[in-house]
């Protein structure tokens, strides 16, 4: 890591690859034994996730500060 670059931990990025995790397993799960009941279940962990990187990303936004021009 460079000095001076920020390393705070991003809230934002953990919520999408996990989102993104479910999708992809809900999807092969589906692919590969039809459609058992767990896929379900993964599908909606997975929309609960992106509502959350949502709900961080939209606050983070509002939260940084202004960059001066």
């Amino acid at each position: 890591m460079k000095p001076g670059e920020d390393a705070e931990f991003s809230w934002t990025m953990l919520f999408a690859v996990t989102s993104g995790s479910f999708f992809i397993f809900s999807l092969l799960t589906k692919l590969l034994e039809g459609s058992p009941d767990h896929a379900g279940l993964f599908l909606k962990t997975g929309l609960v996730a992106l509502g959350l990187a949502i709900i961080s990303a939209i606050g983070r936004l509002i939260t940084s500060p202004a960059a001066d021009d």
